[in-house]
């Protein structure tokens, strides 16, 4: 295995690739950039219950592809990077702080089908030597299985204040995230998609000509 391509000083270049909250409400996540929407195609659902009532978006195998987005870290060491991280993310530990690198080396359980789109969306992206993510697990309460319909059924069950705090979440989840649940929220609840904050996003030209990518996007590849 060859060591992770490091820059002047052994800094890395490392990008915090994200989908829900983090694009809206940044809090105490340090970035050297704004946020790119190139970032890796990932199976994304609103599948994870959280404790205050929100339906959060995870990593869930069975899911079709989002496009991702990403930005550059403040840190240029994965182990500054993924503190930083599980501090925004409120974390006990640092073990769904998962990172995937250049050479191959990972942290955390990564699912392979994800290694391979990490990898390969970091051959597409010359620039950037490791890629940190939160890898949280999906969580369903109660016996009947997730599924679109049962996400609609947990939705319409919340009283106040968890079902705002709820359709905030889902409302302002960024544009290219659109999962069956959310489609369906839209159809059934008649929640409304919120537009990110201006000035979320890179500009359109630096969007399409920062030379550190290269290549189609992951998710038109797969």
């Amino acid at each position: 295995m060859t060591p992770t391509r490091r820059g002047p000083g052994g800094a890395l270049r490392i990008a915090i690739v994200a989908w829900g909250s983090l694009l809206w409400d940044q809090r105490t996540l340090k970035l050297s950039s704004r946020w790119y929407a190139d970032g890796p195609g990932l199976p994304l659902e609103f599948a994870r219950a959280s404790e205050n009532g929100r339906l959060t978006l995870v990593l869930h195998e069975d899911s079709p592809l989002q496009q991702t987005y990403w930005a550059t870290s403040s840190f240029d060491s994965l182990g500054g990077a993924r503190e930083n991280l599980r501090a925004r993310e409120r974390c006990t530990t640092v073990a769904p702080i998962h990172v995937h690198t250049r050479s191959g080396k990972t942290h955390g359980e990564v699912p392979e089908s994800v290694k391979r789109r990490m990898a390969a969306w970091l051959s597409e992206h010359t620039g950037v030597d490791a890629v940190v993510w939160t890898g949280l697990q999906p969580k369903w309460p109660g016996r009947t299985p997730f599924g679109v319909e049962a996400a609609i059924a947990y939705l319409q069950s919340l009283e106040e204040p968890a079902r705002s705090r709820a359709r905030e979440y889902v409302t302002k989840a960024p544009p290219q995230i659109q999962t069956p649940v959310r489609q369906r929220v839209r159809q059934s609840l008649g929640w409304k998609d919120h537009p990110l904050p201006a000035n979320t996003l890179e500009a359109p030209d630096a969007q399409a000509s920062d030379n550190l990518r290269r290549g189609p996007s992951d998710l038109q590849s797969r």
